[in-house]
C-alpha cells in the first residue's frame, strides 16, 4: 500500500497489478490504473512487486526516452536544423541537449538535415564550390589567435584546393 495524496492510498493487490499489467503500456501506466501516482518511489516498489509475484510485465515499454522515434522523425521533417528539432521537441536549446538530439537524428539513418545542401552558392560554405565547380575551403591555420577568431576570419578569401594530398612543407 502507498499513500499518493491527501488521504489516498493505492492498493497493489496480485490480482488487481497483473490486470494493470497486462493492459498498461508502460510503469507509469500500471501505477495510475491502480489509483497511484507515478513517482520514482513508486515505480521502484511496483517494479518490485511485479518481480515477487513473477507477472509477466516484458511489453511494457520503457520510459527513458522521452521522444519517440516517430515524434523525432516528424520533428526533422518539419525542421531545418538540429536546433529547430530541439525547440519543436520542447526541449531545452543548449549545446548538450542539442549534442543529444544531434545523435539520435544521424542514428536514424539518412535524413535532410544530415546531409551536405544540395546547391551550394559560392563563397557562401567551406566545402563548397566556385563558379566552375571546384572545391573551395577555408585556408587551414593551426590556431587563430585569442579574440582574434572572427575579425580574421571576415578578410580570408576564398581560395582553390587542388586535389590530392597537400604539399610537403
Amino acid at each position: 500500500m502507498e499513500t499518493t495524496g491527501p488521504g489516498r492510498t493505492a492498493t497493489y493487490g496480485k490480482t488487481e497489478l497483473a490486470a494493470a499489467v497486462a493492459q498498461a503500456e508502460c510503469l507509469s501506466d500500471v501505477i495510475t490504473r491502480c489509483g497511484g501516482t507515478p513517482t520514482s518511489g513508486s515505480r521502484a516498489y511496483v517494479r518490485k512487486l511485479i518481480a515477487r509475484w513473477e507477472i509477466d510485465a516484458c511489453h511494457l515499454r520503457s520510459e527513458a526516452i522521452r521522444h519517440t522515434e516517430r515524434r523525432l522523425r516528424e520533428a526533422v521533417a518539419a525542421s531545418h536544423s538540429v536546433a529547430e528539432v530541439v525547440r519543436r521537441l520542447g526541449v531545452s536549446p543548449v549545446g548538450g541537449n542539442e549534442a543529444h538530439i544531434g545523435r539520435r537524428i544521424a542514428g536514424l539513418g539518412t535524413c535532410a538535415i544530415c546531409a551536405p545542401p544540395a546547391t551550394v552558392r559560392p563563397g557562401t560554405s567551406p566545402g563548397g564550390a566556385d563558379d566552375e565547380g571546384r572545391p573551395v575551403e577555408w585556408p587551414r591555420r593551426a590556431r587563430t589567435p585569442a579574440g582574434r577568431g572572427r575579425r580574421f576570419r571576415s578578410g580570408v578569401s576564398w581560395v582553390r584546393v587542388p586535389p590530392g594530398p597537400p604539399p610537403r612543407a
